[in-house]
C-alpha cells in the first residue's frame, strides 16, 4: 500500500531526527515548489528505466529496474541497504543516521532505488533546501558556491550507496541517470550539487560538472577530503544522449 504523501518540511535539524514517522517525499511534492516547465514533455517511466539500464554493461534488462521509493516495503528495504553498506564501508556513518537507517532529511527528500530481483541494490536521494551540507558549511560558504540566493534552485544529492556484492557494473551511474531524468521531467529543478570523497570522484566523470569545485573536510567522518560538486540536469541529459546515440 502506498504511503500518504508528507508535506515538505523546511527546517534545519541539529541532531538525529526525533520524527515518529519518517517517510520520503515524492517528485510530485517537490514540483509544487518548482513546477514542471511546460515546454518539457514527460518521458514515460519505461523509457527512463530503459535509458538508465543501458548505462550498465552487464545487467539483464528484465531483472533490473529503478523507481522512486513510494511504499512502506520499499522504504524498509532501502533503509536496510543503508545500514548494510555503512556497516561494511563507513561504520562512522552509523552515528549520523537513526538506528533504522533513516535521518532527519528524509521527510523532505525524494529517495530513489535500484532493484534487482526485488532487492534494493542501490539508492540515492535528492533534497531541496535546507540541505544536509548546511551541517558542514556556513550559509555564506554555500552562497559563495551555489550563487547568492540560489539555494532554492538546487537539489542536493546524497546517500548514494551500492550493495557490496552487487555485480552490476556502472550501477551508480545508471542510478544517477534515472534520478536525474526523473527530476528533469517531473519537477522544475534543473541544478544539483552534492559532495563525495575525493577518491570516488571518477564516479561522476560521465556528467557535465561545473569546473567550480570546492574541497573541504568533515572531521567527524575521518581524515578523507571531500569535494563539493555541482551541475545541470539538462546539460547532463544532452551529453548522455549524445554519447549514447552519436
Amino acid at each position: 500500500m502506498t504511503h500518504s504523501q508528507p508535506q515538505v518540511k523546511f527546517f534545519i535539524p541539529n541532531s538525529k531526527s526525533q520524527e515518529i514517522d519518517i517517510f520520503p517525499a515524492t517528485l510530485e511534492t517537490l514540483s509544487q515548489y518548482k513546477p514542471v516547465r511546460k515546454r518539457y514533455i514527460a518521458i514515460p517511466e519505461i523509457i527512463a528505466n530503459w535509458l538508465a539500464k543501458n548505462t550498465t554493461t552487464n545487467a539483464t534488462q528484465g531483472s533490473l529496474h529503478f523507481s522512486q521509493v513510494s511504499t512502506e516495503d520499499e522504504w524498509e528495504k532501502v533503509k536496510a541497504l543503508r545500514l548494510r553498506v555503512y556497516a561494511d564501508k563507513a561504520p562512522y556513518m552509523l552515528d549520523h543516521i537513526n538506528s533504522d537507517g533513516s535521518d532527519e532529511y528524509d521527510n523532505h527528500s525524494v529517495v530513489f532505488a535500484a532493484w534487482w530481483h526485488g532487492m534494493a541494490v542501490g539508492t540515492i536521494r535528492f533534497t531541496p533546501y535546507p540541505f544536509e551540507s548546511s551541517k558542514f558549511m556556513s550559509a555564506a560558504e554555500l552562497n559563495a558556491f551555489l550563487g547568492q540566493q540560489k539555494q532554492h534552485d538546487y537539489l542536493e544529492w546524497s546517500r548514494l550507496l551500492i550493495e557490496k556484492n552487487c555485480a552490476i557494473k556502472r550501477l551508480s551511474t545508471a542510478l544517477i541517470v534515472y534520478a536525474g531524468l526523473s527530476a528533469i521531467f517531473k519537477t522544475g529543478y534543473r541544478q544539483y550539487f552534492g559532495y563525495s570523497k575525493s577518491k570516488v570522484r571518477n564516479t561522476f566523470s560521465t556528467f557535465s560538472l561545473d569546473k567550480n569545485i570546492r574541497e573541504f573536510s568533515i572531521p567527524s567522518r575521518g581524515e578523507d577530503n571531500y569535494l563539493m560538486l555541482k551541475g545541470d540536469f539538462l546539460q547532463d541529459f544532452k551529453l548522455f544522449i549524445k554519447k549514447m546515440f552519436v
